[in-house]
């Protein structure tokens, strides 16, 4: 029964002894409910305040909508970069690989080239004793 509005009540009561005890209660409602006062104010702004609360609305909104944009341009700025970063990091992994690769090559032949030499040595100690023992 409070509040901005006004407020009417409809008591419907009974002449019949049957209802008797509801229509008393009906009506001693209906009573207390005629004490209660409200002044209602009718709820109304005028377009020039609605125009302006709308046009700030509308301008906060474009400046979230700015700030988001540049925050989306430097995050997207920040990802090209470390996208740049790995794939750098990619290709001097590529390079490495392949430099192990080479030296691992490289230290192979170079083993393969000592073990020759070595059984060329062997080969000529062999042959050297060889003549040796057929000199004797």
């Amino acid at each position: 029964l409070m509040g901005n509005s006004r407020t009417e009540l409809l008591a419907c009561i009974s002449p019949s002894l049957f209802n008797l005890e509801e229509t008393v209660s009906t009506l001693e409602f209906a009573a207390r409910c005629k004490l209660v006062k409200t002044s209602a104010v009718k709820n109304e702004q005028s377009k020039t305040d609605v125009i302006q609360r709308l046009t700030d609305e509308k301008a906060v909104i474009e400046d979230q909508l700015r700030q988001e944009r540049l925050q989306r341009e430097e995050l997207s700025r920040q990802l090209q970069a470390l996208e740049e970063k790995q794939k750098a990091a990619e290709r001097a992994l590529e390079e490495k690989k392949d430099i192990e690769e080479q030296l691992r090559l490289e230290r192979q032949h170079e083993i393969e080239h000592q073990l020759s030499q070595c059984a060329e040595k062997e080969q000529l100690r062999q042959e050297k004793e060889n003549a040796m023992l057929t000199k004797r």
